[in-house]
């Protein structure tokens, strides 16, 4: 009897600022992704939304990487997020962008 144990990981930083009333998610990078082409890759991304979704909500995806299961993605996602009179958290729509 063999046990096959396999454990993705996927690295990503998150910087809250308040003066800016922002949080960013920075998609960093994956490793040992599970092989789902024929050929031992895959073509792997990353979707991300902030939760609870509501209707304004936007989900983002970082771009494809072909043909690895490490990919390296180094993505940035920009939520703006700002407080209300009564303390509670509200979110308005968010934008992208990548760095290198």
């Amino acid at each position: 009897m063999s046990l096959l144990v396999s454990i993705s990981v996927i690295s990503f930083q998150l910087q809250h600022d308040p003066i800016a009333k922002s949080l960013s998610v920075f998609i960093l990078e994956a490793d040992g992704l599970p092989a789902l082409d024929l050929g031992g890759t895959s073509d792997p991304y990353v979707t991300i939304s902030l939760l609870p979704e509501r209707e304004q909500s936007k989900t983002y995806e970082t771009r494809v990487h072909q043909k690895t299961v490490s990919p390296v993605f180094n993505e940035c996602f920009v939520f703006p997020v700002s407080f209300n009179k009564n303390g509670e958290k509200v979110r308005r729509n968010g934008k992208c962008f990548s760095f290198r």
